[in-house]
Parts: C-alpha cells; structure tokens; sequence
C-alpha cells in the first residue's frame, strides 16, 4: 500500500502535493471541547475498575454510551481520547503474542444478538460455528474475547443493534450485552456509540442502565455558542491551516448560518470548515471567504436552498427543503429531444 501511495504521490504536480499535505496536516488536528473532560473522566472510571481485586466488591459502572446525532464527533472523540490510555495500548504478552485489548466494530444493520457476536468473530478473524442458535454463538463470542485478551468492547452505531427489533429481541440483545461485563474469568468493559435510540435503550433496559453512565455529544446552539463557534472558525483556517479568514466569516450571522446549514453538529460543522479551507487552497488564495462556503453547501445540497446566501435562512429544514435547485424535478420537467429518443 505505501509503495502505490508513494508512486502516486510521484505522479502529482509539487504545488497540489502540498495542497493535499496542507489539508492532511489540518485534518488531524484535533479541537477539545468541555465534553472532552467529561469523557476522558468516564474513560478513566470504566478502564480502572478492570484493575480491581476480585476479592473486592465489583464496581457496577461497567458501560459507557455515548450519544449523539450522526456527525456530531462521538466516534473521533472516543478513538483520540482511547489513544491515551496507555492502559489500552498494544503489547506482547508472556508468550510474546501481540495484544490489543480493544475490538471496535459499528454495528450490523439490521442484527440481532447473534447478529452482532457474529461480527465482533470476524473482526477477530474468526468465523461462528454454522449454527442457527443465538446463544451457542454468542457463547463463541464471549469465549473469544477471553482468548484475544480484549478488555474492551467498542460498538458504534449501535442504534442499529435495536432499530429494527421487536422488544423480546431487544431484551436479549440487551441481556446479552449485559454478560459480556459479567464474565467472571475475565473481565471486560464496554462502549456503545450511537443516537438518541441507543440512549433510550440503555435508559429502558435495568440490567444496563445500572451498569451505565452517559456522554452526551450535544447540538451546538448559536445563540449562546456563537463565541465558540467563532473560535473554531479563527482557530481552523488561521492556526491549523495558517489562512486568513475574511472578516465576513467571524460574525454572529456567519455561524448561525453555518450552524443551521449543518443541523447544529459540531463534528460536522468543523468537517465543512475543513472542505472550505481546501477550496480556497485550490483557488490559490490566502483567504477563506464565504464563497468558499456557498459552494460547498452547493456541492453537498444540491435540493436545497443555499443557507448561505437565502435572507430567512431559519425557514430551511435543510433534511426536507427542495429548493429552486431541485434535480428531480428538473429531470421530470425536461423536454425530450431527439437524442433521448
């Protein structure tokens, strides 16, 4: 992979080399915000109760779910913080095996109980034993993280376990779950990541709920956040990709409508600044100005009003609204010519 990557790296002209170098530096930067303490003080908790005696008694805080819309950072955030816990880091163990005590897989769509044994097996490299019962193969799968030595179990989008479950299958999936943190021979923590849907399922279920804290990844609000919001526009163009940002793009206005444009998740709010940084740099500019953001609500709505540059921006349901730029109907509504026939 790296020979292909550097052969074509060889190919490009130098000054796009160092666009996609620029905008590959500034992607990996990270911005912590105040959910970022909470979160690392509940990674902490969780990871430390796996060093307990098993003479003492068990600490119940055994789950931790994170939740949030999609593209509000859960999954980015939890991969940077989990990179510090040394306690989870790679090592050789005493049969000089290497070890990696976490197992991270987003959740089948649509699954079951056996569904999601069966995925966490192959992320491991193994298979499940050709059995249609569910509690014979999440067996195989308890009995695997004992043998890979995984501490700690990371599903993400794990609304998708319950989304189209019935509730006896929720409680199983739910009960199944609960015993992963329960093996008395090796214990093991465990993460879930997703959507308000997965917060409910925990709240409903007691034998998770009480095993359970929560990180809520919560929508910005403009109104009280605007100074946050102009910080990350400052500190994204200007400190991370050494910019400037025009004097348009640091108002109160700018990021409501930024804010609106990308229904208020801040993950996905840094990702569109990211995208506007990169076409200034195409256009050879030193200057990310808001036409930079015009095109890229453009090019990633084409059905929709432009947040950007519409007056009554707040009228936009940004999921519903088919604006002047619908495509289908433009399709529908074309006069067919003589090449189409």
């Amino acid at each position: 992979m790296t020979h292909h990557i550097d052969h074509f790296r060889s190919l490009l002209d130098p000054r796009e080399l160092e666009i996609i170098d620029r905008v590959e530096a500034m992607n990996s930067k990270y911005i912590a915000f105040g959910r970022d303490e909470n979160l690392a003080s509940e990674l902490r908790i969780l990871i430390a109760s796996l060093a307990a005696r098993r003479s003492v008694h068990a600490d119940k805080r055994r789950i931790l779910t994170l939740v949030g819309q999609s593209g509000a950072g859960k999954s980015f955030a939890l991969k940077r913080h989990l990179s510090r816990l040394k306690q989870l880091a790679p090592y050789a163990d005493e049969d000089n095996v290497r070890i990696d005590p976490i197992l991270c897989f987003d959740s089948p769509s649509p699954c079951l109980q056996k569904s999601i044994a069966q995925q966490g097996l192959t992320e491991m490299g193994l298979s499940s034993r050709p059995s249609d019962n569910d509690s014979e193969v999440w067996d195989d799968f308890r009995k695997a993280l004992r043998q890979f030595k995984i501490q700690l179990l990371v599903v993400d989008e794990a609304q998708d376990a319950i989304e189209t479950a019935n509730r006896l299958q929720e409680e199983r999936v739910a009960d199944a779950l609960k015993k992963v943190t329960q093996m008395a021979d090796w214990p093991v923590r465990l993460i879930l990541c997703g959507t308000r849907e997965i917060g409910d399922f925990v709240q409903v279920h007691d034998e998770l709920r009480n095993r359970n804290r929560f990180v809520f990844f919560d929508r910005v609000n403009p109104e009280v956040d605007f100074e946050l919001l102009i910080d990350v526009v400052r500190m994204i163009i200007e400190v991370h990709a050494s910019l400037i940002a025009h004097p348009d793009l640091l108002t109160g206005d700018f990021v409501g409508r930024l804010a609106h444009a990308y229904t208020y998740d801040l993950g996905t709010i840094i990702k569109e600044i990211r995208a506007a940084v990169e076409l200034a740099l195409y256009a050879d500019r030193d200057q990310v100005i808001l036409e930079d953001f015009i095109t890229g609500f453009r090019s990633a709505n084409a059905n929709v009003r432009n947040v950007f540059t519409t007056e009554y921006y707040h009228d936009i349901d940004v999921r519903e609204d088919k604006g002047p730029g619908d495509l289908k109907s433009k399709r529908g509504t074309r006069r067919r010519s003589k090449r189409d026939e």
